[in-house]
């Protein structure tokens, strides 16, 4: 707390060589202290935590998550900030709960998993309109051993933790840990579980993390290329998925040929973000994907029939072409994992690829989110000679705070960032 920060700080300016250090485990470690004055330091120390134990019985941690970690994929301050609003709005009976403790953890290697009650540790998940933020509960007893009890989406997590720590609460033995509650109560928690893990028919809300009004990216640390990438792998957990489902013998011969035509889609479009495309119609998509792959050598022409099929609806074509199709489906993971850093096609001739894009001074990309900005700041950057400008025009927020970041990243370089222009910036990029 503001507390115990304040009063540390007065304490430390009280011996000129006594400072402090935060520990794996999260705990804060005096360093430097004189051997005489240890007694002191300790009664200082004991008084403020006293204090700060008597108003906040329930111990509530967040690491930095995306605020500030590379490996963060969830915002767990911000989920962090909403356990407590949720717990204070439906009065919680945290002052039965002392010593409990809940680490919020922003990714899933989780730096101190196992030494609270509960540990929530941050991922992603795909559903029909792309990923979202979900976190792993774990229940841990004060010997390291521990339950894995399931992955419920950020949205869902107040309200799950409320409900559990509430039946907790008042159906425990005295003294009794959650992990020993779990191991006889769990058939309720489980209850909770199928409640709270799936996303609810409206999906409202679950494509944004806490703390954020845009929807969910994995942000890390201002790096666009990880949406790219979310998006590429998103498609081929798609084609996975369907090829896994078309191992079913019972599967009826209208659904599989559904099956076929979505993987051929799926294939079609899994590139699009790394070329800044955007296409509003599976037709379009078919196109597209003639247009700037087969057409540009990135993609043999042998599958031309194939995508044409697709685009026509013949699922039978497909069917009895099957073979041609998996090749496909293999040629775009081959491409996935030959992708340079920079998200560039590898083993493919550059000089076949036709160079597109818009080849002026200046490009408007207010309106448009990441990591689709960034896209076409990189494509228009690639088309460029060592040197030259690109004036570009951001949106305030995650773009302004990003696209710079992800460029320079890439060896480009940022000369000048102009805001105050309503509420977009006015971005010059220099060929690197």
């Amino acid at each position: 707390s503001s507390y115990a920060i304040e009063n540390l700080v007065k304490v430390l300016e009280q011996y000129d060589d006594l400072s402090i250090t935060l520990g794996k485990d999260q705990n804060i470690y005096f360093c430097n202290v004189p051997k005489d004055s240890i007694k002191s330091i300790e009664k200082l120390v004991l008084n403020i935590f006293d204090v700060v134990l008597n108003k906040i019985p329930l111990c509530l941690t967040s690491c930095i998550g995306v605020k500030g970690c590379p490996k963060g994929v969830c915002n767990s301050q911000g989920l962090t900030t909403e356990i407590h609003k949720f717990f204070s709005k439906n009065n919680l009976d945290i002052y039965t709960m002392r010593d409990f403790s809940i680490n919020v953890d922003g990714c899933e290697d989780s730096c101190a998993a196992y030494i609270a009650d509960i540990s929530l540790a941050g991922k992603y998940e795909k559903a029909r309109y792309g990923i979202y933020p979900v976190y792993s509960i774990r229940i841990n007893s004060k010997g390291n051993e521990s339950y894995s009890v399931a992955d419920i989406p950020a949205k869902n997590i107040p309200q799950f933790m409320y409900s559990m720590l509430d039946y907790y609460i008042h159906n425990r033995d005295d003294n009794e840990d959650i992990y020993e509650f779990y191991r006889k109560e769990h058939s309720f928690i489980d209850t909770l579980i199928v409640e709270y893990k799936e996303i609810t028919v409206d999906e409202s809300g679950y494509y944004e993390d806490w703390g954020y009004t845009t929807e969910y990216t994995v942000r890390g640390d201002g790096d666009c290329s990880s949406g790219i990438i979310d998006l590429i792998e998103l498609d081929i957990s798609n084609i996975n998925d369907a090829l896994d489902i078309l191992e079913d013998s019972e599967l009826s011969e209208e659904r599989e040929e559904e099956l076929y035509i979505n993987i051929v889609l799926y294939c079609c479009r899994a590139f699009f973000s790394v070329k800044g495309l955007d296409v509003s119609s599976n037709e379009e998509t078919y196109e597209t994907f003639l247009d700037y792959f087969i057409e540009d050598g990135i993609v043999s022409d042998t599958f031309r029939d194939i995508v044409i099929f697709a685009k026509m609806g013949l699922g039978r074509q497909l069917i009895a072409n099957r073979e041609e199709v998996i090749e496909l489906t293999d040629t775009i993971k081959r491409l996935y994992i030959d992708m340079d850093e920079n998200l560039q096609f590898t083993n493919i001739e550059q000089s076949n690829i036709v160079k597109r894009g818009v080849l002026g001074n200046l490009i408007d990309l207010k309106g448009v989110d990441c990591p689709m900005n960034y896209i076409k700041v990189k494509r228009e950057l690639s088309l460029m000679k060592r040197g030259e400008l690109l004036e570009v025009l951001l949106d305030d927020g995650d773009p302004i705070e990003n696209v710079p970041k992800s460029v320079e990243r890439d060896g480009d370089i940022v000369l000048t960032m102009e805001g105050g222009v309503e509420d977009y910036w006015k971005v010059i990029f220099k060929k690197g």
